[in-house]
């Protein structure tokens, strides 16, 4: 398979597992309402679209950042970026801290089993991450680059900084 259609294949996988945040009415434990996709939602919720539409719209970003991470792959760069490792340090340490914060939240208003589970998948995520990191720096590779970059906006998309909270 070539490069070009696995990064394609990759977009759609972090599109679609974007989208699927919100298909819930509610936060869910399979529809976690993730901060990267709920902003849009609420930015293009004035144009009145239908739902499934709306969610992929929302979830776009996302996908269209995993593009533009992967625009050196094209070219058989095997390594992942210094400014990407930053940016996905950044982003776990973020999401760390924003789960110690929302803990009370969380637990007052979804439930000790929802934040939990919420917990358990942002715990997958960040040592998957880690995980295909070391491995694609020990012997780099574009699969493992492309793994490591669908893994973390499938995360961001997905279960990322959930809506740990009140509902409006």
């Amino acid at each position: 398979m070539s490069i070009k259609l696995k990064i394609y294949l990759g977009f759609l996988v972090v599109l679609v597992s974007g989208a699927l945040t919100m298909t819930a009415g509610y936060p869910q434990i399979y529809s976690p309402y993730s901060f990267t996709v709920v902003i849009p939602v609420f930015m293009l919720y004035a144009l009145a679209l239908p739902g499934p539409l709306l969610l992929l719209l929302a979830s776009l970003p996302n996908a269209l950042f995993f593009l533009l991470s992967t625009r050196s792959k094209a070219h058989e760069n095997l390594k992942i970026s210094g400014l990407l490792t930053g940016i996905s340090a950044l982003l776990v340490s973020l999401s760390v801290i924003f789960l110690f914060v929302s803990y009370d939240y969380g637990v007052r208003y979804q439930g000790l089993h929802h934040t939990l589970f919420m917990y358990l998948f942002n715990v997958i995520f960040i040592f998957s991450l880690i995980a295909t990191y070391i491995a694609n720096n020990r012997k780099p590779s574009i699969n493992k680059s492309l793994v490591f970059r669908v893994l973390l906006f499938c995360w961001l998309g997905w279960c990322a900084f959930p809506w740990l909270g009140e509902l409006m």
